[in-house]
């Protein structure tokens, strides 16, 4: 068994220069898309690839995660359970393009160019992300942030061009354009798996070739269910609004520029969970108890704090932010933010459980959450969506976020213990909460034109030293602060 090698802060680092290019092309992307396409396009564009995103899970089966997970535990074999990964692409192409033809059959009638151009980026984003079954387990975040930056950049100039200076004002061909830039990526990518793993070609026809056991069938069905029923739980409001809304082109509109924001602030989280569940999951492995308990408790502090950090900034600039960046057609989303706002709050704490029982093997539990939420926000959607639109998703989600976080959070801690899920002192942090938000909304209050940023600003430095002060900042963070201060000379 191959030993995991190097630090996990500097892997956190990689993730999050590749998350960074990731939120700065992703919102540039968005705000270009925003301010050029008419609302109608601008949604239609939006459907389209969260319709390619929902058919994902059936070409990935569950391979994805279970062979990421194995990889994580075990290494020396990483090569072979990406050729793995592969294999199973192939074998479930031909179910996808069937299924994804019966969907385009009974909405539109119509199977045809745009169904082609769906099918082949879903087939792209497949073999994109198959890549993460090895940069990850592999702690491979460098060549992870490399591969998201090669995309973002081609995407964003394909984009942008055909957009800006071509006047391009079809979605379709929108799709096919960040289809070629995630091919772009995928070539990078592939070669690199091969160099950081020496798969050879005997090797991989060797995994293509092995039938699937009934013992890796079973393995794979939770890992295919909970992939599937996240991906559905994720994009099913973009149908919901695509079918029901009341407005459903400008809803779907808005929903986007919340959603882009939203997706923004989580990659923050990501990278830590990244970073830190394959060495959880190797510790695990290894039953090393000690480093597998303070791990998970550092993990859950960082990401606490993050979520807390992000969702009460939110809550104070985020309709202002979105109002200067996106222009005025999205300077009043009002309710629809906050909600999505909380939403968010909810997704840092979901994507913590969920990533955490994938890599401790309780994929199970992860099922059982997304069942409920499912069953509640589907529900809730059909009555709220029709009536309110965008916001009445927004309240669904926070509805059906309330019943799984719960669900996932108790089915970590039976796991792993309460303790190892208190990296802070909660009760500090909601003080320092209550405290910043108070002065940041006061100084929003000042009559002069600089008090949104003065605030702003404000807000992150004071949020940051009153954590510190008060015992409230995750251990690893307080470290860095330290060294920060002696630097500056201001602790010795």
């Amino acid at each position: 068994m191959t030993e995991p090698k190097g630090k996990i802060f500097t892997n956190v680092l990689h993730y999050m220069a590749g998350q960074g290019a990731i939120a700065v092309f992703g919102l540039v992307t968005s705000i270009v898309l925003a301010r050029y396409l008419p609302k109608d396009v601008f949604g239609q564009y939006s459907y389209l690839l969260s319709l390619a995103i929902i058919f994902l899970p059936l070409l990935d089966l569950g391979g994805h995660t279970l062979y990421a997970v194995l990889g994580a535990r075990d290494r020396s074999r990483i090569g072979s359970f990406w050729a793995r990964t592969i294999a199973l692409k192939v074998y479930a192409l031909p179910l996808t393009a069937l299924v994804l033809a019966g969907y385009y059959y009974w909405s539109t009638r119509n199977v045809g160019l745009v169904y082609l151009l769906v099918l082949l980026y879903t087939v792209a984003q497949s073999l994109f992300l198959s890549t993460d079954v090895v940069f990850r387990p592999a702690e491979q975040g460098r060549a992870w942030a490399i591969r998201r930056v090669l995309f973002e950049t081609a995407s964003f100039f394909l984009v942008a061009v055909a957009v800006a200076f071509f006047h391009v004002h079809v979605a379709s061909t929108l799709l096919l354009l960040v289809t070629i830039a995630v091919f772009v990526a995928v070539i990078w990518a592939v070669f690199t798996v091969v160099s950081i793993t020496n798969l050879t070609w005997a090797e991989f026809l060797a995994q293509f070739r092995k039938p699937f056991d009934r013992a890796e069938v079973r393995a794979l069905w939770p890992f295919a269910l909970n992939t599937a029923l996240w991906v559905f739980y994720y994009r099913e409001t973009n149908l919901f609004l695509e079918n029901f809304g009341a407005h459903a082109k400008t809803d779907l509109a808005d929903y986007r520029v919340s959603y882009q924001i939203m997706t923004s602030a989580l990659y923050i989280p990501k990278a830590v969970i990244w970073a830190s569940v394959p060495r959880i999951a190797f510790h695990d492995e290894q039953e090393n108890l000690d480093q597998f308990h303070a791990l998970v408790r550092e993990t859950s502090g960082i990401n606490t704090w993050l979520a807390t950090f992000f969702t009460v900034g939110g809550l104070l600039y985020g309709e202002r932010l979105i109002g200067l960046v996106f222009g005025p057609k999205y300077a009043h989303l009002g309710l629809t933010w906050t909600l999505f706002d909380i939403v968010m709050g909810l997704l840092f704490v979901q994507q913590f459980c969920t990533d955490l029982l994938n890599g401790i093997r309780q994929e199970r539990a992860v099922v059982y959450g997304l069942v409920a939420g499912i069953v509640i926000l589907t529900t809730l959607s059909y009555f709220l969506v029709p009536l309110y639109g965008a916001a009445g998703a927004g309240a669904a989600q926070i509805i059906a976020g309330a019943v799984m976080v719960p669900m996932n959070f108790f089915a970590v801690a039976r796991r792993v213990g309460w303790k190892n899920l208190h990296g802070i002192k909660l009760w500090r942090l909601a003080l320092v909460s209550v405290v910043v938000a108070a002065i940041g909304f006061g100084l929003m209050k000042l009559n002069f034109y600089l008090a949104f940023y003065v605030s702003a600003v404000v807000f992150v430095a004071v949020f940051g030293a009153l954590s510190y002060l008060l015992g409230a900042l995750p251990e690893q963070f307080a470290v860095v602060a330290a060294r920060l201060a002696r630097r500056a000379g201001l602790q010795h």
